[in-house]
């Protein structure tokens, strides 16, 4: 019976493992940024992680860690998206997610990149859910 039950908690497990948003994505400077939903928690709420690396070498995307940042989440992580939010012709990257809840409800927060650094520049939360979200963070 013991067994039974750790197979079936391992095999829960393994699918939320599987399931959780977890993304690489190349910056427009030549950098990468990946987003990860937290380990072992909810797919519905939680933090995510959002790290910066230096331009990729030899084939290796994640081999020159330079800043990272942990962040609450209140949904499942939907896109990472570039966009410049305030004419200096820079893009800043957007984590957008979306509550599980009723309604749907979207929320976005954008970083801008400087240097080697991520810093939290702009964000909103619980907007319905056909919302534009750099429009919205342009405002």
């Amino acid at each position: 019976m013991t067994v039974l039950v750790w197979l079936l908690l391992l095999f829960c497990f393994e699918l939320s493992a599987a399931d959780r948003f977890v993304k690489s994505v190349s910056c427009p400077a030549g950098q990468v940024i990946i987003v990860a939903e937290g380990e072992l928690e909810p797919r519905s709420i939680g933090s995510y992680s959002i790290r910066l690396y230096g331009a990729p070498s030899n084939g290796m995307p994640a081999d020159d860690f330079l800043h990272g940042l942990i962040r609450p989440r209140n949904g499942t992580i939907r896109a990472i998206l570039f966009a410049d939010l305030d004419g200096d012709d820079q893009k800043e990257a957007i984590v957008t997610h979306r509550n599980v809840g009723t309604g749907s409800f979207l929320s976005a927060d954008a970083f801008k990149i400087t240097g080697e650094k991520l810093k939290p520049f702009r964000s909103f939360s619980n907007l319905p859910r056909d919302t534009d979200p750099i429009k919205e963070l342009k405002h």
